[in-house]
C-alpha cells in the first residue's frame, strides 16, 4: 500500500487538477480529498476533461467527483487484504483507498502492488 498517496483536494478548480495532477501523472483516477484529509470520492480523467472542455473548468473538483456515498471506494485501513481485494473499487478501479475510523485517507492500495508483493514473495513467474 501507498502510505503518502497523490490526492487532489476538493476545492481544487477542474483545470488546474487537470494540468497538476492529470497531466503531470498520466493517471486515470485520483482520490479527493477535503481540508481535513477525509476521502470524498474518485476524480475521473474523462469527467474533469469533459467539464474542463465543456468551459466549466472553474469548477471545483469537488462539484465533480463520483462521490464515496456508500463507502463504495473506501476500506478500513486495519482490514484484511482479502477484504480489499473482494471489494467494489477493487474490482473498478483496480485499486481501494484505505482510511482510518475517521474516513481519512491513509494509503492507496493497488492491483500492481499487490501483484509485486506476491512476485517478491512467491518469486517471479517461470
Amino acid at each position: 500500500m501507498d502510505p503518502q498517496p497523490v490526492a487532489i483536494p476538493a476545492q481544487t478548480p477542474v483545470a488546474e487538477a487537470l494540468d497538476n495532477y492529470f497531466r503531470r501523472y498520466t493517471w486515470s483516477w485520483f482520490p479527493v480529498i477535503d481540508d481535513g484529509g477525509r476521502l470524498l470520492g474518485i476524480a475521473q480523467r474523462e469527467r474533469l476533461e469533459a467539464t474542463n472542455d465543456g468551459g466549466e473548468g472553474w469548477l471545483t473538483v469537488g462539484a465533480v467527483l463520483e462521490a464515496d456515498d456508500g463507502g463504495s471506494w473506501r476500506i478500513g485501513e486495519d482490514r484484511p487484504l482479502t477484504e480489499a481485494l473482494s471489494s467494489e473499487a477493487f474490482a473498478k478501479l483496480g485499486a481501494v483507498m484505505a482510511v482510518d475510523r475517521e474516513g481519512v485517507l491513509r494509503g492507496v492500495l493497488t492491483v500492481e502492488q499487490v501483484r509485486r508483493a506476491l512476485q517478491s514473495a512467491f518469486g517471479s513467474p517461470a
